[in-house]
C-alpha cells in the first residue's frame, strides 16, 4: 500500500520530461512564455497515481480579440 501523499513517487522520473516538453511547446507558440518550466507542489497532483503536470495560463490583454483566436 502507498499513502496518497506519495502516489506520485513511482512517476517522479517522468514528470521533468513531460514538463520540459510541454513548456518547450508553449515557449515556441507563445511569445514571452519562459523556456524553463517552474515547479510547485500541488496537492491534487501529489495524490494522483499517474504522471501528472499542471499548466497555469495567465490572463492576456489585447485590443483585437482576433489576435487571441489565431
Amino acid at each position: 500500500m502507498l499513502s496518497w501523499d506519495h502516489a506520485q513517487n513511482p512517476y517522479a522520473g517522468f514528470e521533468p520530461q513531460i514538463r520540459s516538453a510541454v513548456q518547450g511547446l508553449l515557449a515556441q507558440r507563445f511569445k514571452g512564455s519562459p523556456n524553463n518550466a517552474q515547479t510547485a507542489s500541488i496537492r491534487q497532483l501529489r495524490t494522483t497515481a499517474a504522471p501528472a503536470i499542471a499548466v497555469e495560463l495567465s490572463s492576456v490583454s489585447v485590443q483585437d480579440r482576433s489576435e487571441l483566436d489565431r
